[in-house]
């Protein structure tokens, strides 16, 4: 539990714990699935099990978590740069 932690690494434990809302799983089933134009088709299916709704196929997408996150590209641009700062700065600027 975060609460039981020393008080620096609370902050760094809460941040991880809310980008990792989803299992990568989900996004190399994606991956997977996208078709040779770069889009994945056919991820719903009406009437699914006979029940009249909605049910994914492959990935199921209303799973994926939403993203608050106001600057998305600050983001990614810290991940895919390894640049701790600058991710945590795009990130607490949602808060």
């Amino acid at each position: 539990m975060v609460s039981t932690v020393h008080d620096d690494l609370k902050e760094p434990l809460r941040l991880r714990l809310r980008l990792s809302k989803s299992s990568i799983r989900n996004y190399d089933a994606l991956l997977a699935t996208a078709c040779s134009d770069g889009r994945a088709m056919g991820m719903f299916h009406f009437c699914g099990l006979h029940t009249g709704r909605w049910e994914g196929r492959y990935v199921q997408m209303q799973k994926l978590p939403q993203s608050h996150i106001s600057d998305l590209v600050g983001v990614r641009d810290g991940v895919m740069k390894l640049d701790y700062d600058a991710l945590v700065m795009s990130i607490l600027d949602t808060f």
